[in-house]
């Protein structure tokens, strides 16, 4: 995925917010909103005026908030739907480690080469 900037915004286009919903027992959502205005630091949507802006090296932007989860802002549904789907499938994952002993060797190996393949593309 390319990392949005404010210039992939513009005034009056529909974007989508992902709500990942972590640590609750609800799927992620996606809520449709329209951009009102976009600054020089952040975009804002017409969902109670929520402001979005880059976040280190958060792929989509990030909501400017103090309080309560935060989402995600993304310009096109098919990228807050993969996004979406990627979360669940890390989730689904994380909660497969558990079975980690149950792997055979080969299996083990595979997990790695995978996991090394995902750490050198983001340079870790």
């Amino acid at each position: 995925m390319k990392k949005l900037t404010l210039k992939d915004f513009t005034v009056g286009q529909k974007a989508y917010i992902l709500y990942t919903n972590s640590g609750r027992l609800e799927a992620p959502t996606i809520t449709e909103v329209t951009v009102k205005k976009i600054g020089r630091k952040y975009v804002t949507v017409d969902s109670f005026d929520r402001q979005f802006m880059r976040w280190g090296n958060i792929e989509p932007l990030f909501e400017h908030d103090d309080w309560g989860e935060r989402g995600y802002l993304f310009n096109d549904y098919k990228s807050a739907e993969i996004e979406k789907n990627r979360r669940l499938l890390e989730k689904e994952i994380r909660a497969c480690m558990r079975f980690i002993d149950n792997c055979s060797y080969d299996e083990m190996l595979a997990i790695m080469d995978i996991l090394r393949k995902a750490s050198k593309r983001d340079n870790i």
